[in-house]
């Protein structure tokens, strides 16, 4: 560290990393993020489904999952992860953002879910 006049204060190491260079995977595993895992929970073509079954634009898919305008078109190419998956399914059957006053009507749309799903396994 350098103190005020150009002075080296003793015992202070600077060190810089630069991981401008390397590819986005090898950076993401670098810091440790969960991008490096390039986990996806909805395929492409699933995503690209899901847009054209509700006919909706980029922009507009965007604004609904509250992603950058590129997202969607990542998402047509390459697949989403979990939470975008799970945000189209709240789409599409017209739920509301989550709100702890929202709560008992969740867990009734949850149990009539469940009912659903039981009677189409038979």
């Amino acid at each position: 560290m350098v103190a005020k006049g150009g002075r080296r204060l003793p015992g202070f190491t600077i060190q810089r990393y630069s991981f401008g260079t390397l590819p986005q995977t090898e950076y993401a595993q670098r810091r440790g993020s969960m991008a490096a895992k390039k986990e996806t929970a909805m395929t492409a073509e699933a995503f690209r489904d899901w847009q054209e079954g509700l006919r909706i634009p980029n922009h507009m898919a965007a604004r609904q999952l509250g992603v950058s305008t590129n997202g969607p078109t990542n998402y047509r190419q390459n697949g989403a992860g979990r939470t975008v998956a799970l945000a189209c399914s709240a789409i599409e059957v017209g739920l509301d953002p989550w709100t702890p006053e929202g709560r008992a009507e969740m867990r009734a749309l949850r149990h009539v879910l469940e009912a659903i799903r039981a009677v189409a396994h038979k």
